[in-house]
């Protein structure tokens, strides 16, 4: 599977830093798919790494707006994390496929949650807007 095929402009949210860290996420998938075995564990870990930080200051964004939608998302973010790090037990222990899996899965789920990162967007722009109003 050619990962990176899989972004594109149309992606995009307009938010920088939201749009940089989805297009590194591709990136970051596209090497996993592409990695021999023997590199594949290190990487996978790192990966996972990366994620964790990227939620963590998405949800941190969330909380500083009061965000409604916040618990929904953080519980989508739970959920992919869960699936991740089950996925990594098995790939430090040598078994790979579950890992392997996964980076073939994150794509799909990333479209699911993109919804839920533009109703994120959406938020952020009012807030601006109502914070522009009253200045």
């Amino acid at each position: 599977m050619q990962i990176t095929s899989l972004w594109n402009d149309s992606l995009r949210l307009g938010v920088t830093d939201i749009d940089d860290a989805h297009r590194a996420m591709f990136e970051a998938l596209s090497s996993l798919a592409a990695i021999d075995d023997a590199g594949f564990g290190t990487a996978f870990s790192r990966f996972i790494d990366t994620v964790e930080k990227d939620f963590r200051e998405e949800e941190a964004l969330m909380e500083t707006l009061n965000w409604d939608g916040l618990h929904p998302h953080r519980a989508q973010h739970a959920r992919v994390l869960g699936v991740l790090h089950k996925a990594d037990a098995h790939v430090q222990q040598g078994d790979l496929a579950l890992g392997r899996e996964a980076v073939t899965a994150m794509p799909g789920w990333f479209m699911s949650h993109l919804a839920a990162d533009t109703a994120l967007v959406r938020a952020m722009e009012g807030a601006i807007a109502a914070h522009s109003k009253v200045e």
